[in-house]
């Protein structure tokens, strides 16, 4: 890999990148230009181009080559990204945006490229006003939109949103957004929308929470194998987010997060027997973590973790959408689960340590005898499936 950087002006820089992975007769070769060009104080552009040509075992588990070769074994194809963002920056308005395009026969393996053959947009903007002399220390709307599309054309996503935020003295901040969105998914057009409310405040500075209430539509991407017709739909959604700190003293520190999510049928989107309204699946996550501070050296961290999804086996598959199988023999994944995570921290400085840490996990799954013997999903989670104590030390030499 090489790397060649060239400043210039008042923080900008042209650059150029090149890296070479090779084994046996494969390979993959990237090579870019990119630059940063800062204009004004306000105004940021950075630009990249990217191409690549790979040379791929066309019999191996992993490749990403994109069309047929007229070798059996080898095959070679040449791809390239573009990608450039600009920003404003100012004392009232903000505003950002960036377009990036991956060709269908894109490919470096030695870095994440989590989607080709794909074309998007995104920005986002907003506008504040700052009043002297009051507690509203800022207002105004803001907006973001993204689109993406194919190279074939076809659109696959897009969504626009607009929003309103007031911040006020005492880290206090309230805001409401409205959002339309649009989904492409197994070829079926999801129109969706959602509206949300946000409150989060620290009135003193030992304890602070913030709550966040959204309502709209959304997917059921994973319909049950008895549903007629099989396919994804759209349902009713809620969501609500709340969390807490607490902090009594610089030793003590307590976070609570509680997330709850549930989506509904919707009419139009279901047939009989069911009716508008239903329970499709409800989703409950809650995290407990508490930090205490015993002296300068010896520290301990507590977290409890649940996490329940309780679901309607006729219009959901929860075990597809947990990562489990449909088969009767499994493998099955649990939908309730409770971790418990204790670590105790005693640090000399940064380098030397001695850790010492117990995790015990429940769930929900049990076993059956047989003949032959199952593993079913039900019940509370009381099932110990982990445990785990460990003892890690660390030392740093120093010279």
């Amino acid at each position: 890999m090489a790397r060649v950087t060239r400043e210039f002006g008042n923080q900008s820089y042209i650059g150029g990148f090149f890296s070479s992975r090779d084994f046996a007769d494969t390979s993959n070769r990237v090579a870019s230009l990119d630059a940063r060009l800062k204009f004004s104080k306000n105004w940021v552009v950075d630009v990249q181009g990217v191409h690549t040509w790979t040379r791929q075992d066309l019999n191996a588990e992993r490749n990403c080559l994109s069309f047929a070769s007229i070798d059996p074994a080898i095959g070679s194809q040449q791809g390239n990204a573009l990608w450039a963002d600009a920003s404003y920056s100012g004392r009232h308005f903000s505003f950002s945006t960036y377009y990036n395009d991956f060709s269908p026969n894109f490919c470096s393996e030695l870095g994440f490229v989590n989607r080709i053959d794909i074309r998007q947009n995104y920005a986002n903007g907003a506008y504040l006003w700052r009043p002297e002399k009051s507690k509203i220390t800022d207002f105004g709307p803001s907006f973001s939109e993204t689109v993406d599309w194919n190279h074939a054309g076809i659109l696959q996503d897009w969504g626009a949103a607009l929003g309103f935020q007031v911040d006020f003295t005492k880290q206090t901040t309230i805001s409401i957004s409205r959002g339309e969105a649009y989904e492409l998914f197994e070829n079926i057009g999801f129109r969706k929308h959602s509206t949300s409310f946000l409150v989060s405040t620290q009135p003193y500075k030992w304890i602070s929470f913030s709550a966040r209430y959204t309502q709209g539509i959304g997917e059921n991407f994973f319909p049950a194998q008895s549903l007629v017709p099989f396919q994804p739909f759209l349902g009713s959604t809620k969501r609500v987010n709340f969390g807490f700190t607490l902090r009594p003293s610089a030793r003590f520190r307590f976070d609570e997060t509680l997330i709850y999510y549930r989506l509904g049928t919707r009419a139009g989107w279901v047939t009989p027997p069911f009716s508008p309204g239903q329970s499709v699946f409800n989703n409950y996550l809650n995290r407990a973590k508490l930090n205490y501070q015993f002296t300068k050296e010896l520290s301990l961290r507590l977290i409890l973790d649940y996490n329940a999804t309780i679901a309607n086996s006729q219009l959901f598959d929860v075990q597809r959408s947990l990562g489990g199988s449909d088969d009767v023999n499994g493998p099955f994944a649990p939908t309730k689960q409770f971790t418990t995570d204790v670590l105790f921290t005693y640090l000399l400085h940064p380098g030397t340590a001695i850790y010492l840490g117990y995790n015990n996990g429940y769930s929900d799954l049990s076993l059956r005898p047989g003949p032959p013997p199952s593993v079913t999903a039900q019940g509370a989670p009381n099932n110990p499936t982990s445990r785990l104590f460990f003892v890690k030390l660390s030392y740093l030499l120093r010279f």
